[in-house]
């Protein structure tokens, strides 16, 4: 998934058609970034935060 992000960004194409081309479903790469983009807000909640208080 990482190599067809990458590369629609390096050729300013679409992820559609660079999906196609690595012959992966578009909706699997969106699957993938959606989720992706899930565990890292959960981690962050999760993460304790640490507060100085003066």
């Amino acid at each position: 998934m990482k190599q067809v992000l990458v590369s629609a960004a390096i050729t300013r194409d679409s992820v559609e058609n660079k999906a196609k081309q690595y012959c992966i479903s578009p909706q699997t790469v969106r699957n993938y970034v959606e989720q992706t983009v899930i565990d890292k807000i959960m981690e962050r909640i999760k993460k304790p935060s640490i507060k100085k208080s003066y």
